[in-house]
């Protein structure tokens, strides 16, 4: 069964499509909508939160309908509780988390709807709860249930990043920032546990309307502007660059200024309250792109800055390092121990999840997969003695008539060695393959290079847009060169920002403002 893994953004709505292969996943799929670029189509759509749930529809009804599907749901609709529960049992630990929650909620518990994650630890068992009113989640879950898009795992962010954490086994006492389009979102770890998050207004949204206002720019352009040239600088780097420089990195700074401030009071809140010192941020995100932004946070917080380690569980993910698919792919990853994430899908609304498995259905499975397991160890246990040990007999009889072969230059001691230690043969007649496969694959490697796998890794890359087409498409094997051109010199400006965000790797991109053709070159890595 393969899984779709939804990130729901202000910004963008992103798919990733992964297959279960034994142990691994493999990328069949991943998709970036955004909710400007389609707004357009849902001229009837006001809302934010409804046009993202019309694009999710719209996708999940493209799909076959044993997939498994698994997003989080907005953070304004959730609030988190952190709790430390002593005692050594589970069972009644779950009991007692309604009661630890029911004092500092807002409303009545019989109007809310939670779900908990709960870590043993010694004495005790350290919960991490999202609530949400229950009218609001009957709300947003009947929706996709009325258009039968329901999903079969409806999580929290910060339970996606804790499995997340899980998965890495992070040993770090750390802060993981994700810088996202309206918010940025902080979290603070300790023994392997997010133990507190905050949240952030100073975000993608936030530098897009003041670079708008201040360059009297549009808006679309303002977007282009950040993700290609945005750049932030110390203090000590001002009086080295030129005014025209200089002014913007004030104004960045003059944004930035209020989320270091607040990251500084929450670094310290953490100190008080834990009695350990974060040894390091790490950062993930759209906006954390903005050229040196890293050095920006740690020059001001004395703090260690480095980029989240990306996921490398999925094959066929030749884009491992873009950060805007982060989240989605935590989603993914997090299914290989899923009891590790919350489902709010619990309760009363267990049965509309169709990753759940009844007991008589678990208990038919078990009987017949038994019974099936049985007769094959049968079946086996008689072909070994029955069958094969006459085939064992007449393999060696055929074996020492071929080893007396002239061509193949076995000598009389190794011949007669045969019957005591066999693998003197093997080991020998390996080398002698060896040397005849070395011979062959010199031969061969003339045809070794697949010029159409680099066209395909490109092609993943970027959308069919029938405004642009290419003109000339390259490849010696390892470095690769394509060249485009369209009539509106627009298109080629979207495709320029869109392929310097994708990760390519050893990517160079060739192209002017209003030039209506486009030169890339790239590394072709198998």
């Amino acid at each position: 069964m393969n899984i779709l893994a939804i990130d729901i953004g202000s910004y963008s709505v992103k798919f990733i499509e992964v297959r279960p292969e034994r142990k691994n996943y493999v990328l069949v799929e991943k998709q970036e909508i955004i909710l400007d670029e389609v707004k357009p189509h849902y001229p009837n759509i006001s809302s934010i939160i409804d046009l993202q749930k019309e694009i999710i529809i719209n996708y999940i009804q493209k799909k076959p309908s044993d997939i498994k599907i698994i997003f989080q749901m907005p953070n304004e609709m959730l609030t988190t509780r952190y709790l430390e529960i002593p005692g050594t049992s589970k069972r009644k630990t779950e009991l007692i988390i309604p009661f630890q929650l029911e004092e500092n909620l807002p409303y009545a518990l019989n109007n809310a709807h939670f779900s908990s994650r709960i870590n043993k630890k010694n004495s005790s068992f350290s919960v991490l709860s999202n609530i949400t009113q229950l009218s609001v989640f009957k709300d947003f879950f009947g929706y996709f249930e009325n258009k039968e898009a329901q999903p079969s795992i409806l999580t929290s962010e910060v339970s996606i990043m804790q499995a997340y954490i899980d998965h890495i086994k992070m040993n770090d006492t750390c802060c993981i920032i994700d810088f996202g389009h309206k918010t940025t979102k902080v979290y603070f770890v300790q023994d392997r546990q997010i133990v507190s998050n905050h949240t952030s207004y100073v975000a993608g949204l936030a530098i897009n309307e003041v670079i708008s206002k201040t360059y009297q720019i549009s808006m679309e352009n303002a977007i282009i502007y950040k993700h290609a040239n945005a750049f932030m600088l110390n203090d000590d780097q001002l009086d080295d660059v030129s005014a025209e420089q200089k002014g913007f990195a004030l104004l960045m700074k003059q944004i930035f200024n209020p989320f270091i401030l607040d990251l500084r009071r929450w670094e310290i809140g953490h100190r008080v309250k834990f009695g350990t010192n974060i040894d390091k941020f790490y950062i993930f995100g759209g906006s954390s792109n903005i050229n040196n932004l890293d050095n920006f946070i740690h020059y001001h917080t004395g703090i260690k800055v480095e980029t989240l380690p990306p996921i490398l569980d999925l094959k066929n993910d030749y884009t491992a390092t873009d950060k805007n698919f982060y989240m989605a792919k935590m989603m993914a990853v997090s299914q290989k121990i899923p009891s590790s994430i919350i489902n709010f899908l619990s309760g009363k609304f267990q049965t509309a999840s169709n990753a759940f498995i009844s007991i008589h259905s678990a208990v038919f499975i078990w009987v017949r997969t038994t019974f099936i397991a049985l007769l094959l160890i049968l079946g086996l246990a008689g072909e070994r003695f029955i069958f094969l040990q006459k085939q064992n007999t007449t393999t060696d009889t055929k074996i020492k008539a071929l080893m007396k072969r002239s061509n193949l230059n076995i000598s009389t001691p190794d011949r007669k060695a045969y019957e005591k230690n066999p693998n003197r043969i093997l080991s020998l007649m390996k080398k002698k393959n060896k040397i005849v496969k070395d011979e062959v694959s010199s031969i061969l490697s003339s045809q070794s290079v697949n010029a159409l796998r680099p066209l395909g890794v490109l092609s993943k890359t970027i959308s069919n847009n029938p405004l642009v087409s290419l003109e000339k498409f390259t490849s010696n094997g390892y470095e690769v060169t394509a060249l485009f051109q369209a009539e509106d010199a627009a298109e080629l400006e979207k495709m320029s920002t869109v392929l310097r965000g994708s990760g390519l790797p050893g990517l160079k991109v060739s192209y002017q403002t209003g030039q209506k053709t486009l030169s890339i070159q790239f590394e072709d890595r198998q």
